[in-house]
């Protein structure tokens, strides 16, 4: 039986890290399945179901779910009442993922940060769903979106406009936040504690073994190593931790 589990978070909050953690386990298998920048898929998340509603986001739901045969769905899209979109496309969601789950991995991650406030309409759909939510400092993810603003050459006043705006939402999230501790299955991480080698470590085999897969010491270091081998060959700008993964035994690894 292959499990579903859905990586949530806040914006900057280190999901997309989490994810290509659990990508780089031999039996986990994240969404999208197509590449990055084609035809079929735009985004590294495939904002489902918060986008659902409008005829823009259908076809994009569409096109990170189907891929190669997005013209098909879209096609079908197009046949049935637009009111009928959202249940056409979470049925077509649904199915995509269960039809896939019979011919590959033992784990389906997908990661959209704005999920942190769907988590009821994907239980609706998936009762035995998995939430991993990891958690980070305010500030930190302020720095880490105020860079990610300045790599793109943003003017300085608007990168604090977009700041101001960015911390607006501190305060409703602390509210959600506390919603999604209380769910039954959630797993809760912090990303300080993926910036140490060994708790990076037990971090990993505790959400391993969270999602059901393999968490053998061995196999969760080159898991770790293989996952931050190809964010560096990415984006060429994240600190490695594989060459210390040597934790002694008092660590409990």
């Amino acid at each position: 039986m292959t499990n579903f589990i859905f990586v949530i978070g806040f914006p900057k909050s280190g999901t997309q890290w989490l994810v290509d953690i659990l990508n780089a386990h031999p039996q986990c298998l994240a969404l999208p399945i197509f590449p990055v920048g084609t035809v079929f898929s735009d985004s590294r998340e495939m904002h489902l179901y918060d986008q659902l509603g409008s005829r823009e986001s259908t076809v994009k739901a569409l096109r990170n779910i189907y891929g190669n045969y997005f013209f098909i769905a879209l096609a079908l899209s197009r046949i049935i009442p637009h009111k009928l979109n959202r249940h056409v496309v979470k049925f077509l969601y649904r199915f995509f993922l269960r039809t896939l789950s019979k011919r590959c991995s033992k784990v389906i991650v997908e990661k959209t940060a704005d999920y942190s406030n769907f988590t009821d309409d994907i239980l609706t759909d998936f009762p035995s769903a998995k939430f991993i939510l990891i958690e980070r400092k305010y500030d930190d993810r302020v720095d880490s979106y105020r860079r990610q603003l300045q790599r793109k050459s943003i003017d300085p006043s608007a990168v604090e406009k977009l700041i101001k705006k960015f911390e607006k939402g501190f305060e409703a999230e602390a509210v959600t936040t506390s919603k999604l501790r209380s769910l039954k299955n959630v797993l809760v991480l912090r990303y300080e504690s993926f910036n140490d080698s060994c708790e990076l470590i037990k971090s990993a085999q505790e959400m391993f073994e969270f999602c059901g897969l393999s968490s053998d010491p061995i196999l969760v270091r080159r898991v770790i190593a293989n996952s931050e081998m190809k964010a560096l060959i990415q984006f060429k700008n994240v600190k490695p931790h594989y060459h210390n993964l040597a934790c002694k035994e008092s660590h409990g690894v």
